[in-house]
């Protein structure tokens, strides 16, 4: 009897094991894109368009900014990246939406020598953005011009330092009032470059840096295009391929 325990015992384990292996194994092998097929999908035709027509039309919001606003582009961070989808790890029901995703974001750097809230007025004026999510709130014209005519203080309280945003683009600016500025940007560009089919950035000039367009301008502005998505493979569309 004991040995027929035993037995059972050990063959219970095995199957386990032999069941967890099989799990992780299909875990393993879970149709997400392997590097060819991202290489393929980032080179097609179709995504190579998409990408040019997204490039244009985010260099025209750029430049768009330079229109009656007093500001002057001086250096502009592009970037584009593409990559693949993860399915569910096991016993996990998440996954990312696209099997293959490509998207595209910048950072613009402007100089000015026009005060802030006149520039910030312009801003609006241009209606280049849907700024903040309520009035008078965080993100809006009106707060940031609420901040220079409190002079950053209200209610014997330091303010925020405030900035313009939308869900697709964010600016913000040298404080004179808090001594804060504009760092560097943010995003690394890679030397040498990635292949072009899997990603980019550019530095335009190359080599300017905020630390120079400071130099020529009493305050910088930093405007944010955040990432949007120019180029998508579904994983009912990867799975018939």
């Amino acid at each position: 009897m004991r040995r027929r325990t035993k037995w059972a015992a050990l063959t219970g384990a095995l199957l386990l094991t032999g069941s967890l292996a099989s799990l992780a194994s299909c875990a393993f092998d879970n149709g997400e894109p392997s590097d060819d097929e991202m290489r393929r999908y980032g080179s097609s035709s179709q995504a190579r368009s998409n990408r040019a027509d997204a490039e244009r039309a985010l260099r025209d919001r750029v430049a768009a900014f330079t229109k009656g606003t007093d500001l002057d582009l001086t250096l502009l961070r592009l970037q584009w990246s593409c990559g693949g989808g993860q399915r569910p790890e096991l016993f996990d029901a998440q996954q990312d939406p696209y099997a293959f995703n490509c998207s595209m974001q910048a950072y613009a750097y402007y100089g000015t020598d026009t005060p802030v809230p006149t520039v910030l007025r312009k801003i609006d004026a241009a209606a280049l953005g849907e700024w903040g999510t309520a009035p008078g709130g965080d993100g809006t014209v009106e707060r940031a011009l609420d901040y220079y005519r409190l002079k950053g203080v209200q209610g014997g309280v330091e303010l925020g330092s405030p900035r313009l945003a939308d869900p697709t683009v964010e600016v913000s600016w040298d404080d004179s009032l808090r001594g804060t500025t504009i760092q560097e940007p943010v995003m690394y560009c890679p030397d040498p470059p990635p292949p072009e089919d899997s990603g980019r950035c550019v530095n335009e000039p190359a080599g300017t840096t905020v630390a120079q367009l400071r130099e020529r301008h009493d305050t910088v502005f930093q405007v944010h295009f955040r990432p949007e998505s120019y180029f998508q493979v579904s994983w009912e569309t990867h799975e018939k391929n």
